[in-house]
């Protein structure tokens, strides 16, 4: 999972638009926000950096319910700078190979890019690992990337 993304704000423009205290405040919280749903939906191996967070999860459903907490509680949150702020998410299903930069990892990434705050981009790969699935997840919100 990955890249915050101010809606309608992009992070980068916040951090031109805020003080260098209040954006610094704002990527800590947001850091602290994504460590403690990760860990509590089970993720392991991640990396949170900046606006990036990264994790493992041991099948495509736990990553996909911590995807929807995750985009919850940012949504919920009180910021600092009282904009609203959105996560945009990318869940892939692949083995994981050594270090970050593997396959997986970078695939992620891609549909992170792709998709915009507030929804969850998932691969064909990831999506057919949850088609029996209830996840309870608006249709609005998950899309499917090629």
């Amino acid at each position: 999972m990955q890249q915050d993304q101010g809606a309608p704000l992009a992070v980068i423009r916040l951090g031109r638009e805020l003080s260098p205290p209040v954006f610094g405040a704002l990527i800590d919280e947001y850091q602290r926000l994504l460590r403690d749903v990760m860990l509590r939906m089970g993720g392991r191996q991640f990396k949170v950096s900046r606006d990036t967070a990264i994790a493992v999860f041991p099948n495509a459903k736990q990553a996909a319910l911590a995807a929807v907490a995750v985009r919850s509680v940012v949504a919920a949150h009180e910021w600092p700078h009282k904009r609203r702020v959105a996560v945009s998410v990318g869940v892939h299903s692949a083995e994981v190979e050594s270090g970050w930069m593997g396959r997986a990892r970078i695939r992620c990434q891609a549909l992170c890019d792709a998709a915009e705050g507030g929804q969850i981009f998932f691969s064909p790969a990831a999506a057919v690992l949850l088609e029996e699935e209830d996840l309870a997840i608006s249709p609005s919100a998950i899309l499917v990337s090629r």
